[in-house]
C-alpha cells in the first residue's frame, strides 16, 4: 500500500480520537526529561529541540529556536542572571544545580562579521563548596538584546547532598597513583609527582556518569624530553583507593629598524627545495642599553637613540629553547633615522633555522586568532616553544610547552609551520576547555587549528623527506557514529574524522562565499564555537553547535545563513547532518509495474519554505540494489518537476529518492535516510496485513520481562514515535504513547509481537517488506532484532544509536528459512537494560512476497506508430505490423503505464483499459485503427497506446506510445 509522503511533519487529527488499543498497562511514569521538554516547547513553541546526554540520564542541548528575554540585560552581571534563571526553569532537563556553579565568563562573539548576528556567550565551571568538578560546565547562549538561544549542559546533575568530605589519605593515594603510572608507563617512575588535590570527578559506571570525590594527582618524567611521559592520575578519595580517571598529559604529533630571520617559508618543512628566506619577527623582545623593545606585527623596531641592539626568538607571545645547542642571538648597531635592519640566522643552519621557524608559526597563531576577535585573550601569554630534540620524526605538546624534533630517520626537522600550530593547537584546546579528548577530538581540532591558521588542508606537509605531509582535511575517513568514538583505533586517525569535516565546511563555504569570505566565514565560526562550547568530543552535537552560532534569526527550523555548507561538509564526512523543513517534496510513491517498456515517471511538486527559488531536483534510482543511477528533472511549469526512469527487464526491484535544490545553496530528500521502491514484475504477495482490521488477526505479543507494551492502534507522536500509522489509522508499536502511555520502551524489558503462521510452500526468494518507525539504544545495551522462525534475520548496530526520522520502508531478505517453508513467523523483539530508553518499534505495511518475472517475456513483437498529440473529440490513428497475416488485433489505451497482464500476456499500459478500435490483419500483416478521444477528456493529459494481435503462441503486444491531449 502507498500513500503520499510529504518532507515536513503534518499534526493529524486522528491523534485527538485515538483507536483502541489492544494491550492495557497501570499509568506509566512520565520520563522527566522529555515531559518537561514538551512543557518548555508548549510553553516557548514546538521549534525548540532536544538532544538527550549520552552519558547522563538529562538533557545536554537545548536549541533550535528562541525564548525572550525577561529583561534587557545591560551588562556582564545582566547575562549571569539570564543563565541562571534559564537553567533553573529547565531544571528538570539539566538537573544542574544553581549553587555548584561558578561564572568563567561572558564573551560577546563577533559573528555579524560574516553576516549573521552576534550572540553572547556565558560559560560556568562547575564545584561544590570549592571542589572542582572536572570538566563540568554549563553554557548559554544568547542574541546580545537577551534572548536565549540555547543551552548546554556538560555538568554533573543533583549534587545537593553529594559529600566532599576525603575518606582515603592523600599521601597513600599519591602511592597509589605512582604504581598505576609506573604500570601505564612500562616500569618508568615519574620525576615530578605534584600534590595531591581535591576534586571531584565523572566516573562511568555501567552507562551513566557519577560523581566520586578524588584526589588529582600529576606526575611526570622531564629527565629525557625527546621520550617525555606525563599523567594525571585520578584515585577515590571516597573510599577504596580505586584508580578512577586517568589522562594522558602528552600529544605527539608523529608522523625605526625591522628584525628579520631567515626561517621557512610558507608551509612545508625546511628542505632543500624549500630553503629559508627572510621573514619579518613580530612581538620580538629586543635589548638595548639594558632596556627591552618589542617589536610590532611587522618587526618593526623604534629605539629612542643609535645604539647597540640584540635579538634573540624570544618576544611577548613565544620564548624558543634551542635543545641542540646554546640559544641563537644576534647584535648590531641601529643608526640615527629610519632604516636600520638586523638579519638573525644569516647562516641558515638547520637548528637555527628551526628556532626562527618555531617563533614566527607560534607568532602565526596569534596574529591569526587577534585578526578574527582582536578580544580574544586565551594566547596571550608567552609559549615555551622546545626546538631541535635530539630525537626525530616527532613533536609533542606536554601541557607546559610544545616541543620540535630534529630532522633525521626519513624526517624533515618538525619545526615548521602546520605542525607547530598543531602542538600550540592541543595547547589551545585545553585553554579554550575543550581539552584533548582521547577519541580523537585533540588531534583532530589540533588538526584545524593548523589547517585554518595557514589556509591548507595539509597538516605536515613535507614532514617526510620523501616529501610526503602526515595528514590531509581532504580525506574521506566517515564518522563512525554517537556513541562510538575512537572506532579506527588511533588518535590521529580517529581525528581525521572531525578535521575533515572541519575543513570541508570551510572549502565549501569558500566556493559559495568566495575565498576571502569563506575563510572569514569559517574562522569566525570556528574560533566562537570555541569560545562558546566546550566539545571533547567528536559527536554530531558538534554541528549542532555550529548551526546555533550560524543562526541568524532563532529559528533553525528556516535555516541559517550557511546551513547547506556547514551541514553538507559534516554529512560529506559520514555525519548523519540536520533535517531541516527547508524545502517541500510532494510525492506519491509509484506502483509496482508490468511494464518492462516504462518509462516509471516520478513527478513532484517541490517548493522552497523560506522564500528561496527551487533551482534543480533529481532523482536517484537503483535497480536490484546495484549502482545508483542520477537523473535530472524537468520544471515544466509552476513547482511541478518530472522525470522518467527507463524501463527495467523483470523481474527487478527500483528503489528511488528524490532531491531537491535552492537558491541558497539549500538541499532536501524524499525520503530522508530511506528509499521509495517499486518492482517490475509480478509480484506474488504471500501475505500482507495493514492492521485495518477489527481484530488482532492472529498476530500475538507476549512479555518474557518486564512488561508487554506491544499495542495496536494510532500513534500519539510521543518520544521518537510517528504521529500517524504510516498508512490508515492504525499500526503496532511497543508503546503507542495513548493516555496513561510515555511511549518509551521501559527499563529491563524483553517481550515480542509475532505474526500468525504464515504459508510459503512452493515459494521461492521470499522477502519480508513493511514500514518502520525505530529508536533504540545501540545494541551494546538494548536490542531490537527481527526473527524468522527463531532465527534472527535483522538486528540494530551494536554502536550508535538507532533513531529514524519518521517512517521508512525495510526489506529483508528472509529466503533461507522461508523458502518452500509451510510455517512461517515472523518475530519482532525488544530486550532492553536498566536505563535509556527510546520509543522502540512502530511497524505497519507487513509484506511477505515474493517476484517474479513478467509473463511472456515482455519482449514486443509488434510495432505501433501513429499520432502522439490530440484533442478532446478529435480522432486519432494508428499502424500496427508484424502481425500474423488474418489475425485479429484491437488498439488499446489507458491512462496508466504501469502494466498489466491482458488474456496472459503482459502488457506495458495498465489497467483500466479501452479497445480504441479493432481489426484483422491484412496479408502482408498490417492494420489501420482510427478512434476518437472522449469529448471529456481533460486538456494536458497523458494518455498510453498499445496493441495487442492474436498470434499462433498466443498473444503478441506492441511497443507503447504516449498521447498527449492538448
Amino acid at each position: 500500500m502507498h500513500k503520499l509522503i510529504a518532507s515536513l511533519a503534518v499534526l493529524s487529527i486522528v491523534g485527538l480520537f485515538p483507536a483502541p488499543i489492544s494491550a492495557q498497562s497501570d499509568v506509566e511514569a512520565q520520563n522527566p526529561v522529555l515531559s518537561s521538554f514538551e512543557n518548555w516547547q508548549k510553553d516557548h513553541g514546538n521549534e525548540w529541540r532536544l538532544r538527550r546526554h549520552d552519558g547522563l540520564p538529562t538533557a545536554q542541548f537545548l536549541w533550535g529556536y528562541h525564548k525572550a528575554a525577561p529583561f534587557s540585560p545591560q551588562n556582564d552581571g545582566d547575562f549571569e542572571e539570564l543563565a541562571r534563571m534559564a537553567f533553573d526553569e529547565s531544571y528538570e532537563m539539566f538537573g544542574i544545580d544553581d549553587f555548584s556553579l561558578r561564572l568563567l565568563k561572558v564573551k560577546r562573539l563577533n559573528l555579524k562579521q560574516i553576516a549573521t548576528t552576534d550572540k553572547v556567550s556565558v560559560e560556568f565551571a562547575q564545584s561544590i563548596n570549592g571542589i572542582e568538578v572536572v570538566d563540568g560546565s554549563a553554557q548559554a547562549l544568547f542574541t546580545p538584546e537577551g534572548d536565549l538561544l540555547a543551552l548546554d549542559g556538560l555538568a554533573l546533575p543533583h549534587l545537593g547532598k553529594f559529600s566532599v568530605r576525603p575518606q582515603n589519605d592523600r599521601y597513600v593515594a599519591v602511592s597509589v597513583a605512582m604504581n598505576a603510572y609506573q604500570t601505564l608507563e612500562g616500569g618508568r617512575e615519574p620525576s615530578f609527582v605534584s600534590t595531591p588535590e581535591l576534586v571531584i570527578v565523572k566516573h562511568k559506571e555501567d552507562k551513566f556518569f557519577q560523581p566520586r570525590l578524588a584526589w588529582s594527582i600529576e606526575l611526570r618524567n622531564k629527565e629525557n624530553m625527546t621520550s617525555p611521559a606525563g599523567r594525571q592520575i585520578y584515585i577515590a578519595a571516597d573510599g577504596g583507593y580505586q584508580v578512577l580517571e586517568e589522562k594522558n598529559l602528552i600529544h605527539n604529533q608523529q608522523a625605526s629598524g625591522t628584525i628579520s630571520s631567515y626561517a621557512t617559508p610558507g608551509t612545508e618543512a625546511n628542505s632543500s627545495s624549500n630553503p629559508p628566506t627572510i621573514q619579518t619577527m613580530p612581538f620580538m623582545y629586543v635589548t638595548s642599553n639594558g632596556t627591552t623593545y618589542t617589536t610590532d606585527i611587522n618587526g618593526n623596531l623604534a629605539i629612542p637613540s643609535a645604539a647597540s641592539v640584540t635579538a634573540r626568538f624570544q618576544g611577548e607571545f613565544c620564548r624558543v629553547y634551542n635543545q641542540s645547542g646554546s640559544d641563537h642571538s644576534v647584535t648590531g648597531s641601529f643608526q640615527a633615522g629610519s632604516g636600520n635592519s638586523l638579519v638573525m640566522n644569516s647562516a641558515q643552519t638547520e637548528a637555527i633555522t628551526s628556532e626562527a621557524s618555531c617563533y614566527d608559526s607560534v607568532n602565526d597563531f596569534n596574529i591569526w586568532l587577534k585578526s578574527i576577535d582582536p578580544t580574544d585573550t586565551h594566547l596571550d601569554f608567552q609559549m615555551r616553544t622546545n626546538a631541535n630534540l635530539n630525537s626525530t620524526c616527532n613533536a609533542y605538546f606536554d601541557g607546559s610547552s610544545i616541543n620540535m624534533y630534529s630532522s633525521g630517520s626519513g624526517c624533515n626537522n618538525t619545526g615548521f609551520s602546520t605542525v607547530v600550530a598543531h602542538e600550540a593547537g592541543h595547547w589551545a584546546n585545553v585553554l579554550y576547555s575543550s581539552g584533548n579528548g582521547a577519541d580523537g577530538f585533540g588531534e583532530g581540532n589540533a588538526d584545524v587549528w593548523a589547517m585554518y591558521i595557514y589556509d591548507t588542508p595539509i597538516v605536515g606537509a613535507g614532514f617526510f623527506t620523501t616529501g610526503g605531509a602526515i595528514r590531509n582535511g581532504l580525506n574521506t575517513r566517515q564518522y563512525c557514529g554517537d556513541g562510538n568514538g575512537g572506532c579506527y583505533g588511533q588518535v590521529h586517525t580517529d581525528g581525521e574524522v572531525l578535521m575533515g569535516a572541519l575543513w570541508k565546511v570551510r572549502d565549501r563555504l569558500n566556493g559559495t562565499l568566495g575565498n576571502t569570505a569563506g575563510d572569514l566565514t569559517a574562522d569566525t565560526l570556528f574560533l566562537a564555537w570555541m569560545n562558546a562550547y566546550n566539545d571533547g568530543n567528536i559527536t554530531s552535537l558538534v554541528e549542532e553547535h555550529w548551526l546555533v552560532l550560524d543562526d541568524n534569526n532563532g529559528n533553525i527550523g528556516d535555516g541559517t545563513p550557511n546551513f547547506a555548507d556547514i551541514d553538507g561538509g559534516f554529512r560529506q564526512q559520514g555525519f548523519p547532518g540536520i533535517d531541516l523543513d527547508i524545502i517541500q517534496i510532494l510525492h506519491t510513491e509509484l506502483g509496482n509495474s508490468l511494464s518492462e517498456a516504462g518509462p516509471y515517471v516520478v513527478d513532484a511538486d517541490i517548493t522552497s519554505m523560506i522564500g528561496s527559488t527551487v533551482t534543480s531536483a533529481e532523482v536517484t534510482y537503483t535497480v536490484n540494489d546495484g549502482a545508483p543511477t542520477v537523473m535530472n528533472m524537468n520544471n515544466p511549469t509552476g513547482s511541478t518537476w518530472s522525470v522518467g526512469i527507463p524501463g527495467q527487464i523483470s523481474p527487478a526491484r527500483v528503489k528511488y529518492h528524490i532531491t531537491a535544490y535552492d537558491a541558497a545553496g539549500n538541499s532536501d530528500d524524499l525520503p530522508r535516510n530511506a528509499e521509495f521502491g517499486f518492482v517490475v514484475g509480478v509480484e506474488n504477495q504471500i501475505y500482507f496485513n495493514d492492521f485495518e482490521g477489527a481484530t488482532d488477526e492472529g498476530w500475538t505479543h507476549a512479555q518474557v520481562a518486564t512488561q508487554d507494551d506491544w499495542q495496536r492502534g494510532t500513534p500519539a507522536g510521543q518520544a521518537e514515535d510517528p504521529s500517524s500509522a504510516y498508512s490508515g489509522s492504525n499500526c503496532w508499536a511497543g508503546d503507542l504513547g495513548q493516555t496513561g502511555w510515555n511511549g518509551i520502551y521501559q527499563p529491563n524489558v524483553n517481550n515480542y509481537l509475532e505474526s500468525p503462521s504464515i504459508d510459503c510452500s512452493g515459494e521461492q526468494g521470499v522477502k519480508l517488506r513493511f514500514a518502520r518507525s525505530l529508536a533504540v539504544e545501540e545494541g551494546i545495551y538494548d536490542q531490537a532484532k527481527i526473527k524468522v522462525n527463531g532465527v534472527t534475520v535483522w538486528e540494530n548496530q551494536a554502536n550508535g544509536n538507532t533513531i529514524d526520522s519518521g517512517w521508512n520502508i525495510q526489506e529483508v531478505d528472509i529466503s533461507a528459512i522461508a523458502d518452500n517453508n509451510p510455517d512461517v513467523r515472523i518475530r519482532f523483539t525488544m530486550e532492553s537494560d536498566s536505563s535509556v530508553e527510546f520509543g522502540g518499534w512502530t511497524i505497519d505495511d507487513f509484506e511477505i512476497s515474493t517476484l517474479g518475472p513478467v509473463p511472456g517475456g515482455g519482449n514486443d513483437v509488434l510495432l505501433l506508430s501513429g499520432d502522439t498529440i490530440g484533442s478532446p473529440g478529435g480522432s486519432i490513428s494508428y499502424n500496427v505490423s508484424n502481425m500474423q497475416p488474418g489475425s485479429n488485433f484491437a488498439v488499446l489505451a489507458s491512462m496508466s503505464n504501469s502494466g498489466s497482464i491482458i488474456r496472459g500476456q503482459a502488457f506495458d499500459i495498465g489497467l483500466p483499459y479501452i479497445i480504441g478500435g479493432q481489426g484483422v490483419a491484412d496479408q502482408n500483416g498490417n492494420g489501420t485503427i482510427t478512434f476518437s478521444i472522449p469529448q471529456g477528456v481533460t486538456p494536458g493529459t497523458i494518455g498510453y497506446i498499445e496493441a495487442g494481435a492474436r498470434s499462433a503462441l498466443g498473444v503478441d503486444e506492441s511497443n507503447m506510445l504516449t498521447i498527449l491531449v492538448l
